[in-house]
């Protein structure tokens, strides 16, 4: 196994490969595989091409189509269908669309935004409120307007937080205050952004650029760590990608969902760790199933065991052991973890 480190000034990749050439942390997804996994994001923004099925099943066990423009095309018919065969419908905009960008849902559907980019205007609703009576009026809880803004948006995780990308080369996060929505600057990029989707918690954002010329490109980037972490994917137009509800990313060079179907797999710690024995100084090297604990690179009086353990669940504070120990595994190791770190 090669574990192959790159560091540009425009992004940060790291590929682990067999021997025989193969990529450990990337494959490709089936459509049935693609649809069990599902979307983190929920909506028409996610994906800016169609990576994920355009549906959902709402907590009341129903299933959701969305039938609404998205960023790459504005095909919808401006409605929502809801129930078996789509029997119920909630009409959003007109057969025309009114110019409606795109429509998103927070995680636990208790949220609903309607992006208009050319008006530089979204709309967030109560969309428990908008399923019982269909009045949008009535559940409306906000508006944000800002200029140069890109026709996808999100919500961060069950929040009523929203993302927002802007042709002016910046990526604002907004929540709501009293007085309405205000916005915070998360990142200000090198050219202009059509395109950011968080993680469940905003740490993390998938963001597109344009180059200019008709070249886009897509990377992960890190808002604790303030870098460009993985450079994902480029291409002449056309680019999807999303995360998956498992925190992976899902993503391709096409206009079709088929094709737009790599996944980029975040190890977990045990796993890195597994691989971390290949190059390990043998005085640090364990036993297989013993505690990191018994190794002689091991900080002093630190649970080796429990360390590991809080780290297995990705959470983003890495403990200062598993740092400590993996800075003697050397350094392509540690930015392998950059994951966790950040």
């Amino acid at each position: 196994m090669v574990l192959i480190t790159q560091d540009t000034t425009w992004y940060h990749k790291v590929s682990l490969l067999a021997l025989g050439g193969k990529r450990l942390t990337n494959g490709i997804l089936s459509e049935g595989e693609k649809s069990r996994l599902g979307g983190l994001n929920r909506g028409t923004s996610a994906g800016y091409t169609q990576v994920f099925p355009r549906e959902a099943v709402l907590p009341t066990g129903e299933t959701i189509v969305f039938d609404v423009s998205t960023p790459a095309d504005r095909d919808g018919k401006g409605v929502l269908r809801i129930g078996k065969d789509g029997g119920r419908t909630i009409t959003l905009a007109s057969a025309k669309n009114d110019d409606l960008s795109c429509i998103q849902f927070n995680g636990d559907f208790s949220r609903m935004l309607m992006s208009w980019q050319s008006q530089g205007r979204v709309d967030v609703y109560d969309f428990v409120a908008l399923l019982k009576d269909g009045d949008r009026e009535k559940a409306l809880l906000g508006t944000i307007r800002e200029d140069n803004l890109a026709r996808a948006v999100f919500f961060i995780g069950k929040t009523d937080e929203v993302m927002t990308a802007h042709w002016n080369n910046r990526v604002l996060r907004w929540r709501h205050a009293p007085s309405g929505y205000e916005s915070e600057q998360v990142y200000l990029g090198d050219s202009p952004i059509f395109y950011a989707e968080p993680d469940v918690d905003g740490s993390r954002i998938l963001i597109a650029e344009n180059y200019g010329q008709g070249m886009v490109g897509a990377y992960l980037y890190s808002v604790r760590a303030r870098r460009k972490w993985l450079d994902l994917v480029d291409n002449y137009k056309w680019i999807g990608m999303a995360f998956a509800t498992n925190g992976d990313i899902v993503y391709g060079a096409s206009n079709w969902p088929e094709k737009n179907s790599t996944v980029y797999h975040f190890s977990r710690l045990q796993d890195l760790a597994r691989v971390a024995q290949i190059v390990l100084a043998d005085d640090c090297r364990v036993a297989d199933g013993e505690s990191l604990g018994k190794s002689l690179c091991w900080p002093a009086g630190l649970d080796a065991d429990a360390t590991v353990r809080g780290a297995s669940s990705r959470d983003p504070q890495l403990s200062e052991g598993v740092t400590s120990l993996l800075l003697d595994l050397g350094r392509a190791l540690v930015d392998a973890t950059q994951q966790f770190l950040e």
